[in-house]
């Protein structure tokens, strides 16, 4: 099973200091000392993507993840 972290900010958040966030955020990411201790726990990264790439994964996840509560008829709470 693949999954994902992500941070996020609430609406409304100037889209200056989204791109600033996520630039900074990227640039942690792409260490080398990040990507190897990553790995050492057997995980990885892709970088920090952009917020429209982020949303879209959230939106996915969600819909994938209500599909299959509807297959196990689990009703929402």
């Amino acid at each position: 099973m693949n999954g994902f972290f992500a941070i996020v900010a609430p609406t409304g958040t100037p889209p200056e200091v989204i791109a600033q966030l996520n630039g900074a955020i990227d640039r942690y990411l792409g260490g080398p000392d990040v990507e190897e201790r990553l790995l050492t726990l057997g995980l990885s990264t892709d970088g920090g993507g952009t917020p429209e790439s982020t949303a879209q994964a959230i939106r996915k996840e969600q819909g994938q993840w209500r599909a299959f509560g509807r297959e196990l008829n689990v009703e929402p709470q």
